[in-house]
């Protein structure tokens, strides 16, 4: 993350790029190589299934609400 000093703005960043899947599970995959498209995959977040094989939020998640990143 970049901090600015001075007379310029400090927003919070737009998008996180993060690598390793250890990290993060985004559910980034085809509907057809996975069963986490079904229950009861994601019943805790985001609520239905997502392609998520986490059942509740991961790290980045909790990092995107904190600064702000991402609203859920």
């Amino acid at each position: 993350m970049l901090e600015v000093e001075g007379n310029q703005v400090n927003d919070a960043p737009k998008k996180m790029y993060v690598f390793g899947d250890s990290y993060a599970d985004t559910g980034n995959i085809r509907k057809s190589l996975s069963n986490s498209w079904k229950d009861p995959y994601g019943v805790t977040f985001p609520g239905k299934p997502a392609g998520r094989f986490s059942d509740g939020r991961v790290l980045t998640d909790y990092i995107g609400m904190c600064n702000n990143t991402f609203k859920f």
